[in-house]
């Protein structure tokens, strides 16, 4: 009976079942897509940190890549979401966007069924000006194609498969393909050389090591100073490619597999250009690998270290001792020869 006191029972006797979450009733697809973009705003904007920030990136390109296929009309937004070509009307139409009377109108709200066909009718704060009109033909023009369908719901189509649903593999080719910047991976992931040399030249390829241009990024106060050559600041692209002794590395390396080559400003340039023009496959490997274990080497160049110049008075001082030792043996060395002869006999 305790148990029974504690759970809701309906006026017939029946146990309540919990309210699910999702249940359609309680499901509005408005209001999940505007949440998940106040969301990924949040994190664009300086909230989120590491992974999180990349997840929100690759989420506002999903969110692109959906469009809507309008049956009733009554989810879907007449100007704000994608369902009458490839953009919003807001953005194909910025100046009727702002005579809209409802920015956040459906598009049933905007369909006149009045009559046997029916016709679209959004609603606008003022007559149009002579100049105006143009663009509200256009719009007209771009929906008059399309019609409402009472007994089909609106439902959300994804724009990367021919079928129109979703699948992880059409979302991780998406995903690949938008990426503007190519990356080495072929190289830098290699079995020829130990994984924490490729985690290095990852970060390096990524400008993630921290050198004193990262940390000045970061808000370190410090004036950035290559400790190796001290004559130019301090980046990775320059301690592990425009480095002098590096750049011996890298032309002794060239010079032994017979290649006549100019290094690229960055590290991740040169692991892009980095193919293989050798057909012995034995040669090919230790060419692959040669740059990574390069790359790891580099850092450990050091400059042959200089004495510090000798203070005044330490040269004084050093002077005196001479003297000293100098006096030292000339009053002790008649006194030790004649112990040493009486030794002797």
């Amino acid at each position: 009976m305790e148990d029974w006191e504690d759970e809701p029972i309906t006026p017939l006797g029946k146990k309540e079942e919990p309210k699910n979450k999702w249940d359609d009733e309680d499901l509005d697809d408005d209001n999940v897509k505007e949440s998940w973009r106040m969301k990924m705003s949040l994190l664009r904007e300086g909230f989120g940190v590491g992974l999180w920030k990349e997840i929100s990136k690759e989420g506002l390109l999903l969110l692109n890549n959906v469009s809507f296929s309008v049956g009733d009309g009554k989810r879907v937004r007449f100007w704000k979401d994608t369902w009458c070509g490839n953009t919003p009307l807001c953005e194909a139409y910025p100046s009727l966007f702002d005579l809209a009377v409802s920015k956040d109108a459906r598009v049933a709200d905007c369909w006149d069924s009045m009559g046997e066909v029916g016709g679209w009718n959004p609603h606008f704060l003022r007559p149009f000006n002579d100049w105006e009109v143009e663009e509200v033909e256009r719009l007209l023009l771009i929906i008059q194609g399309k019609r409402l369908n009472t007994d089909l719901e609106d439902r959300m189509v994804w724009n990367e498969t021919k079928d129109e649903i979703f699948s992880v593999k059409s979302c991780f080719n998406s995903l690949d393909h938008s990426s503007a910047v190519p990356f080495p991976w072929r190289i830098i992931w290699s079995t020829f050389v130990p994984t924490k040399v490729g985690i290095f030249a990852w970060e390096a390829s990524w400008g993630k090591v921290l050198t004193q241009d990262q940390l000045k990024r970061r808000g370190w106060n410090l004036a950035n100073r290559c400790p190796l050559c001290c004559d130019e600041e301090e980046t990775i692209n320059h301690i592990l490619i425009h480095y002098s002794k590096a750049k011996v590395l890298w032309d002794l390396l060239f010079s032994l597999f017979g290649v006549n080559s100019v290094l690229p400003f960055s590290v991740r340039d040169t692991l892009l250009g980095w193919h293989a023009p050798l057909k012995d496959k034995k040669h090919s490997k230790v060419w692959r690998a040669a740059p990574l274990c390069l790359i790891w080497m580099a850092p450990v160049i050091q400059p042959p270290a200089e004495k510090p110049p000798k203070k005044p008075v330490e040269k004084a001082t050093e002077k005196k001792g001479k003297a000293v030792e100098a006096v030292t043996e000339v009053t002790l060395d008649p006194v030790a020869e004649k112990i040493r002869q009486q030794r002797c006999t």
